[in-house]
């Protein structure tokens, strides 16, 4: 802790911004560093904002400390050290932020470092992929920001640690030293969950306390006026979060030890301890409340358990920071456990996009040590802003991505095209039912029955129409026994879905077969060559001849019934895709 008395108040200068803060310099170091005041001496507005606590100023100060230590032996000057200062006289708590040092000019936001690129910027820069610079868009793979990636991602990782969301490039610093740039990351004010302290229904909340890492990558909300705000994570830096960077930084920092962030914890913990008996020596009730108050508020975003207000300021102090330390270490270890995700998802994306298949895709997993097993259903990462992370078993993940790769290079292929459509209902049926307003207690039963449908997509994808038809069937025969064909309002729209899939796959089955027998069917399935032994017997041909007649007047008969199934069809594919 510092004392007002060490800076050189009467050449501070104003940072701009809205919470009050000058740069000063040290009187003894007469390096430079950023005063920020107490929000009692800001504004009415932000004063009623903050509840009137320092939660973002003290969560400021804990992080650093807490940030500085996890990255001590990794990228030690990746944070600025932050302290807690009193002012004895005025009898309030401030911060002071140490400025980052670096080349002279080196010292710059990344949104600054991007218009020194070319980038023209209204707000904040937009980082994609490519390598493209132009307006307000920044190619990841461009020249000058590609050697960034692995020192943004530690950046925005050891961010997600401290569990703080607001990770713009206005809050990323690129700095210069002896010609070589790296990331920093300045300002955790909105540090350990501040910015979803709201209700979920206005962006707020942890929505999956399990993992807060991957809700902290895939949630498209934090806490904002009407609904939310955008994740910054997404907004800012869409084409970078779901990369090889990110996965690997999450590693880096899923491995850092106990020891570490116990120094970071017992450092803030000992910044505080001064702090009150400097309040404590100065009789200053009124701040020791405020303190109180301040580590509370940061304690409730934290945990749903209130902390006992019969605490000494003493016992509150240890409560709060064992909370801070679990938490922290809880977002360690899930870190290590969504790098493994991220890396096995990326991997199998690499795999598929090269024209594995699905047993292909399964057997390198098998044999790639570097990865654990993915177990059960599970949400899996957010690939782009615009979609929602699949939720799913490993076997349905390989199955998208084999016929994604399939549409992409055919997209005209009849059973590519059925396959796509199953899939299609699949997400459709399961949006629907969870995100009715009512819960859908038979609509979420069907759910299992419905994404047995994958065993169809396996199926078709290895060509095999027939096995793909046979399973539709055994679906169908389930859902009819236990839900039944029909519901309120007549017949249901799962049943009907099914007895669509079942026309198509039945059609495609029959032309199918035809086009093994007749190869100038062309029904955009290669059909096998036709090997005829040269020594086959006269009776043993005229056999074979009268074979191939009676299929294609079977062909025939079934071009007849094809024209009425189209007829039901084409009135169908309007609603379900089939």
């Amino acid at each position: 802790m510092k004392k007002i008395t060490s800076f050189n108040l009467a050449s501070s200068t104003s940072t701009g911004g809205v919470t009050g803060s000058v740069r000063v310099k040290g009187r003894v170091d007469g390096k430079n560093y950023q005063l920020k005041p107490s929000i009692l001496d800001n504004t009415l507005v932000r004063q009623v904002k903050a509840h009137r606590t320092d939660r973002e100023n003290f969560g400021e100060v804990i992080a650093s400390f807490v940030g500085r230590a996890l990255l001590k032996d990794i990228a030690p000057d990746a944070i600025p050290a932050v302290s807690l200062v009193y002012d004895s006289y005025n009898q309030k708590a401030l911060i002071a932020s140490k400025y980052l040092e670096g080349d002279v000019g080196g010292v710059r936001t990344l949104d600054q470092f991007a218009e020194e690129q070319g980038a023209r910027i209204a707000s904040h820069a937009k980082f994609v992929s490519g390598n493209q610079i132009q307006q307000g868009t920044v190619g990841m793979e461009s020249e000058s920001i590609s050697p960034l990636k692995s020192s943004l991602a530690l950046a925005i990782c050891i961010s997600a640690i401290l569990g703080d969301h607001d990770v713009n490039p206005g809050n990323m610093m690129v700095i210069t030293r002896n010609g070589e740039n790296t990331v920093a990351r300045i300002d955790f004010g909105h540090a350990f969950n501040d910015l979803l302290h709201a209700p979920a229904v206005l962006g707020g909340g942890v929505l999956n306390a399990n993992n807060p890492i991957k809700d902290f990558i895939n949630r498209e909300k934090i806490a904002g006026i009407k609904k939310g705000d955008p994740s910054k994570l997404w907004r800012d830096y869409p084409g970078f979060v779901f990369s090889p960077e990110i996965a690997g930084a999450l590693n880096v920092v899923g491995n850092i030890s106990d020891d570490k962030i116990t120094e970071g914890i017992t450092g803030a913990k000992k910044e505080f301890n001064a702090l009150i008996t400097s309040m404590l020596n100065n009789s200053d009730k009124k701040g020791i409340i405020h303190v109180r108050n301040s580590l509370a508020a940061i304690a409730k975003n934290i945990s749903d358990t209130p902390l006992d207000n019969k605490q000494t300021i003493d016992g509150q102090i240890d409560e709060v920071f064992s909370r801070i330390q679990s938490f922290v270490i809880t977002n360690r270890d899930n870190a290590l456990k969504i790098s493994n995700l991220m890396k096995t998802q990326l991997y199998i994306n690499e795999l598929a996009a090269a024209g594995y298949d699905i047993n292909e895709i399964f057997d390198a997993l098998s044999k790639n040590q570097d990865l654990q097993p993915i177990h059960g259903k599970v949400e899996w990462i957010r690939e782009n802003k615009h979609e929602p992370p699949f939720k799913g078993d490993l076997e349905q993940y390989i199955i998208r991505k084999r016929i994604d790769y399939l549409v992409e290079n055919d997209p005209n292929d009849p059973v590519t095209k059925a396959s796509k459509n199953i899939l299609d209902f699949i997400n459709n049926y399961k949006d629907r039912v969870l995100h009715q307003k009512r819960i859908n207690t038979v609509g979420m039963n069907k759910i299992e029955h419905i994404e047995n449908l994958y065993s169809t997509v396996l199926h078709l994808s290895n060509s095999d129409i027939s096995g793909a038809l046979e399973k539709t069937r055994e679906i169908k025969k389930e859902l009819q026994q236990q839900f039944g064909e029909n519901n309120a309002i007549g017949r249901s729209k799962s049943f009907e879905a099914l007895i669509q899939i079942e026309s198509t796959l039945s059609r495609l089955s029959q032309n199918n077969l035809s086009a093994q027998i007749d190869p100038k069917i062309n029904v955009g399935i290669a059909p096998p060559p036709l090997k005829v032994n040269s020594n086959i017997q006269l009776d043993e041909a005229k056999d074979l001849k009268s074979e191939i007649q009676d299929v294609r007047r079977e062909k025939e008969l079934y071009s007849e019934k094809e024209k009425g199934i189209d007829e039901i069809e084409s009135k169908n594919e309007v609603r379900s895709g089939f």
